[in-house]
């Protein structure tokens, strides 16, 4: 038997045994079928496409490449290629038998947000929020023509089988019929009055059903040119709609958690699919009409059209693999993943065979004491980590927590630490007997944050309740609740006698302590805040989204300062040095970026990694950046010199994790 540690387990257990123990890790945005119902395709905000193997469900390969959320997704019928689309403004070509990019077709300037390929594999139409169709030739791969015609976001597109005509949904609530022989538009309907994401034409290309943000399925008469039919059984927003090669079925995904089936000529609801745990964001039909795909939060489910009932789920982890063990003679693999889950898998049959309860490993936070002479992490195992800061040496694992900690906080004198956790409490724990002094309950959600203020007399809480709280260190007890987010607060930071928080409302509030009142609400970020840090001379803020932006904030005068570009990804983390020149942040797209404060210009990447990274401190001397991982790992790097200086493991050994699975007694 063999362990492996860290993120390259994937790509070994994919190149040594054809294994593809990684499912996708968010949520699933759309699929496609393989003309001969052997492969499902599915595109995710992840990044990648996996395509599955239908009938076994395994997943055969994944494919990269995309630098955006992937919108779409199609298989040419002549079985040569899948095209993507994304949101990185590109339309991907990948050669199903090489398994590899073929080409990438540019042209549009903002998300692509659907794809259509003829019946003759000839050509391709794509759909953009530059409000154009672009139609590509798939032998050249060029631009033969643009569709202008739509007045805001063209967000789906149907090419008609008989390739004479295609249809195009948009946010200006039409549709447009255009004829694919001089590229002129047909015909416009009207009758949604919201978004429409979804349209998809019969065989016979004798109608066209659509679905939209106004809760409604639509169909209309392509002959005729009318509305035919309104469906009206969704609770929210419809984002899928398919058709089965019969033409007799139409089956729509909402985000109201259900697929709902309709019967096209008795016009009324035949069966609604109510397991799913999440909103379904597409869904497809085999071209026997017998079974559904479907698409939602991480997950890819079949179900069976007839009954309603859920067949099966898509195998592999939705979270990170951190570690496996390989079982030569019993021809397993053992894996663990942030997903909570061990996973045992059949090297010969590349199939999942066992799933047992685990946990997480993602190291959420990481901070130094004010003398760099210990390292802590806040873990998702429920523990906190303690390093030694000079020679890098593990210490101690400890902590009670019934979930993932999320935040941690040190005492200005070194001698005590706060940790907020999942289960909605904050333990505070000695650091020198690394024993619990209390347990702080009172928010009724998730704790992503806290500081310690006040000479260490008082703390601050921010949670998933909307809430902060301040907490009177002296007795444990809670003296005061703030109320002014109207969303999860996730970051919190010290701003001499005030505090600064940030939300899922996209606002940044500035908090009098002494009041336990906002004193200013700070605007600006068109996503949630994730982060926020002040510098020491409490001159400036710097606040992070998953907008992909840094704010600096002005605090004389309460107004943004600048503007900083150039992450990829959500910004999960920020810290100022000390002498205030420079910000260093931290980002889902896997990098820490250096930026001058003063001009707001990025001076460089301190470096890349191959996981997202959660958050990134300073150490009081200045001279190191700790950095944490969603692999459980921390990195140190000298910032100022460019240089690794190393990297700490949360996991101390994947066997010990692996070992105690009494359920896996058969491998041992």
């Amino acid at each position: 038997m063999e362990f492996f540690e860290n993120s390259d387990v994937i790509e070994k257990l994919y190149s040594q045994f054809g294994l593809c123990v990684q499912g996708h890790t968010s949520y699933v945005c759309c699929l496609a079928l393989s003309c001969d119902d052997k492969y499902i395709a599915t595109g995710s905000n992840d990044r990648f496409i996996r395509v599955w193997d239908l009938q076994n469900q395994v997943q055969e390969y994944f494919l990269e490449g995309h630098t955006d959320l992937i919108r779409s997704l199609a298989f040419s019928p002549d079985g040569k290629y899948l095209l993507s689309a994304s949101n990185d403004t590109t339309v991907r070509v990948w050669n199903i038998i090489k398994r590899q990019n073929h080409a990438i077709l540019q042209g549009h300037t903002n998300s692509v947000a659907s794809l259509s390929i003829a019946s003759n594999s000839q050509f391709a139409i794509s759909a953009s929020f530059d409000k154009t169709l672009i139609i590509w030739d798939l032998i050249t791969f060029q631009s033969k023509h643009i569709l202008l015609g739509h007045t805001n976001f063209v967000s789906c597109v149907s090419i008609a089988h008989n390739d004479k005509f295609c249809i195009s949904g948009s946010s200006d609530n039409t549709l447009k019929l255009w004829n694919l022989d001089n590229y002129n538009q047909i015909s416009t309907f009207n009758g949604h009055s919201n978004i429409i994401y979804s349209v998809v034409i019969s065989k016979d290309s004798k109608i066209a059903v659509s679905g939209s943000a106004d809760n409604t399925v639509r169909v209309w008469d392509l002959d005729k040119k009318v509305q035919r039919d309104v469906f009206k059984s969704h609770t929210d927003i419809i984002t899928c709609v398919t058709i089965t090669k019969d033409g007799n079925y139409a089956l729509s995904g909402s985000y109201d958690k259900t697929i709902i089936l309709w019967d096209l000529e008795k016009k009324m609801k035949v069966n609604m699919f109510q397991k799913s745990e999440n909103p379904i964001f597409c869904v497809t039909v085999t071209n026997n009409g017998k079974y559904a795909v479907s698409g939602n939060y991480y997950k890819v489910k079949v179900w069976e059209i007839e009954s309603g009932n859920e067949l099966g789920e898509m195998s592999g982890h939705n979270q990170l693999v951190v570690g496996c063990g390989v079982f030569y003679c019993d021809k397993k693999v053992v894996t663990l993943a942030n997903d909570n889950s061990v996973r045992v898998w059949d090297i010969e049959k590349k199939c999942q065979s066992l799933i047992l309860p685990g946990k997480s490993f993602r190291i959420t936070s990481s901070l130094a004491t004010s003398d760099s002479k210990l390292i802590l992490s806040a873990c998702a195992d429920r523990t906190i980590k303690l390093w030694n800061g000079e020679d890098y040496n593990f210490i101690y694992a400890f902590g009670d927590h019934k979930d993932c900690i999320q935040c941690i906080a040190i005492s200005q004198n070194n001698e005590f630490i706060i940790s907020g956790s999942i289960d909605s409490t904050l333990g505070v724990y000695d650091l020198q007997s690394f024993s619990e002094l209390s347990i702080l309950t009172g928010h009724n959600g998730r704790v992503y944050s806290v500081i310690i203020i006040e000479n260490d007399t008082l703390a601050v809480s921010g949670s998933d309740d909307t809430t902060l709280m301040i907490w009177d260190l002296s007795n444990f007890s809670l003296k005061n609740t703030l109320f002014g987010h109207s969303g999860p607060v996730y970051g919190l930071a010290s701003l001499g006698r005030n505090i600064v928080s940030v939300s899922y409302d996209c606002t940044l509030c500035i908090w009098n302590i002494q009041l336990n009142v906002c004193e200013y609400k700070l605007t600006g970020h068109n996503n949630c805040v994730l982060c926020v840090c002040a510098s020491d001379n409490e001159n400036f803020v710097a606040s992070g989204s998953t907008d992909k932006t840094i704010f600096i904030w002005d605090m004389m005068i309460k107004h943004k300062k600048h503007k900083l570009l150039g992450h990829e990804n959500s910004v999960s983390g920020v810290s100022f040095s000390r002498c205030s020149e420079f910000l260093i942040s931290c980002s889902y797209d896997k990098s820490v970026r250096v930026w001058e404060v003063s001009s707001g210009v990025q001076k460089y990447v301190l470096f890349n990694y191959n996981v997202p990274l959660w958050s990134v401190f300073v150490t009081k001397d200045d001279k190191f950046v700790i950095v944490s991982a969603d692999d459980s790992t921390v990195h140190v790097w000298d910032w100022k010199e460019k240089l690794k200086v190393k990297v700490l493991s949360g996991i101390q050994s994947i066997k010990d994790e692996i070992m105690p699975h009494v359920e896996l007694g058969f491998l041992f």
